[in-house]
């Protein structure tokens, strides 16, 4: 049996939900899951490939994704057009990969494709679960608060993977403080204590001594 992280919309509270299943492979988790009704998987990952991708950068920054989620999910719920909202966004996302898959759905949209057909033609901007859940949203009409419920995942990641880098740096810091000091130590300080013990012209050294010119010979 192996650990998986598994990642699905729970009909019920309508949300994004993530459980930790122990399985021999995916097909059985897909096997059991498929005889409840009430939740959609988007996506099954043995679970160091999902500690992996809290780290892996993807095609586009989380923040531009999150942003997309935010702003068409917020333009639904007041009734403003997604086309127009899409093209707002292309003018103002910093990231060339964004624009444009932005402007090829926009592009699909006029032509009479569903947002879903649309992006998920572009699988290396908008992941596969985010293309489930906007076929969800669009077949249960909550599309909205999908979009924002998303944005709200992707926010919390962004943040976790901030705090999983910021408790990295310091370890990191102090082992490389601490090599610095040991290269001072051993490169100008040592040399010049055992200088000044050998000026003394003593023929017994105590132990600590004798450990302090080693270390300045061999460059420990």
């Amino acid at each position: 049996m192996k650990p998986f992280k598994v990642r699905y919309y729970s009909k019920v509270h309508g949300i994004i939900e993530e459980v930790e299943v122990l399985a021999e492979n995916e097909a059985e988790i897909l096997r059991n899951t498929l005889a409840n009704p009430d939740i959609i998987v988007l996506d099954i990952k043995p679970k160091w490939e999902f500690l992996a991708s809290l780290f892996e950068f993807g095609k586009v920054p989380l923040k531009e994704l999150a942003d997309f989620c935010y702003t068409v999910g917020k333009s639904l719920e007041i009734g403003v057009d997604v086309i127009s909202t899409l093209q707002d966004l292309i003018s103002v996302s910093k990231s060339l990969k964004m624009k444009d898959a932005l402007r090829r759905v926009v592009a699909d949209l006029q032509g009479g494709s569903s947002l879903s057909e649309a992006i998920s033609k572009h699988e290396k901007v908008f992941p596969p679960d985010l293309v489930a859940l906007i076929k969800v949203g669009e077949t249960s009409g909550n599309l909205s608060s999908i979009l924002l419920r998303y944005s709200e995942h992707l926010d919390w990641l962004i943040k976790m993977r901030a705090e999983i880098k910021k408790a990295m740096a310091y370890p990191i810091i102090t082992s490389f403080v601490v090599v610095l000091i040991t290269i001072i130590l051993t490169t100008f300080v040592l040399p010049k204590i055992v200088g000044a013990i050998k000026s003394l012209g003593l023929k017994q050294l105590p132990l600590p001594t004798k450990i302090i010119i080693f270390m300045s010979k061999h460059g420990v």
